[in-house]
């Protein structure tokens, strides 16, 4: 489980988007686990816990560009425990308030566990390389 104290020594840098592949540059968070964040939307509501169920759309794309899937284009969001996400969704959905997207940079030795088996036999790319997530955090409870 991680505090919320992590969060408040993330660094800003400033970066090109890694979603958009345009030149615009964005102001990056990068938190102590070395986890990358850019605020695309700022929700109101209040931050789910590391025991909550939360109701995202995410775009999972590995850094070569393949899709791991999109939740946006299937029609539907998903549903799943914060405590059961790997590492790097653990901790971003925890700086996330109600209604916020993100553009996340979840590094290798945080893209390790769900993704692992998956990534590795239908990619041949292994957990070497960061994984970027387009999220919205929709609800949770």
């Amino acid at each position: 489980m991680l505090s919320n104290n992590v969060f408040a020594t993330a660094k800003e840098h400033v970066l090109p988007s890694l979603l958009d592949n345009s030149a615009e540059q964005h102001s990056f968070y990068q938190t102590p686990t070395g986890l990358g964040y850019r605020v695309i939307e700022q929700g109101q509501g209040d931050k789910p816990c590391w025991d909550a169920t939360v109701t995202v759309h995410q775009r999972v794309t590995l850094t070569n560009g393949r899709v791991l899937f999109d939740t946006r284009k299937q029609g539907a969001a998903v549903e799943y425990e914060i405590a059961e996400a790997i590492v790097g969704l653990q901790e971003a959905l925890q700086i996330m308030n109600k209604g916020s997207r993100f553009e996340v940079l979840i590094p290798a030795h945080l893209a390790r566990d769900v993704y692992s088996a998956f990534i590795e036999e239908k990619h041949q790319q292994g957990c070497q390389s960061p994984m970027l997530v387009d999220i919205t955090l929709i609800d949770f409870s």
